[in-house]
């Protein structure tokens, strides 16, 4: 089965710059990220259902970056980063920030060699994160 493209095309080629989803059930922090993102000249899209992200890229896929809570009702950021296929992704390269506000969380993360944001966000601390996977894409 193909996932249907607008005219055939990933979203992300009808967009001039990258397309950031972020997820979080918190909407404080869907803003504060979504604001930091839009300083990268990126557009943003914001779920606070990764249920409802996960629909939404497999109908218009062309994810730059994702950047996910990692504890939600649904489905846990890492379920739903397991769930997005490599053809979802601009370039089949899955570039992930996850948030959390459990520390031993985002230390065990870290060891796994995944990019964690610490929540409280700090406003610094986002924006290298930002301006660092965005620079790799």
């Amino acid at each position: 089965m193909s996932i249907p493209r607008i005219g055939g095309t990933m979203i992300s080629e009808l967009l001039q710059f990258p397309l950031v989803i972020i997820v979080d059930d918190e909407e404080i922090i869907l803003h504060l990220v979504a604001g930091q993102v839009a300083e990268h000249n990126c557009n943003v899209l914001r779920f606070t259902s990764s249920k409802t992200s996960l629909i939404f890229l497999q109908q218009y896929p062309g994810l730059s970056l994702l950047v996910t809570d990692v504890e939600m009702k649904e489905m846990t950021g890492p379920q739903l980063v397991e769930a997005l296929t490599p053809n979802l992704w601009v370039g089949g390269k899955k570039t992930v920030i996850y948030m959390t506000g459990n520390s031993q969380q985002a230390d065990d993360m870290r060891n796994q060699g995944l990019t964690v944001l610490d929540k409280p966000i700090e406003t610094t601390a986002l924006f290298i994160l930002l301006r660092t996977c965005l620079a790799a894409l």
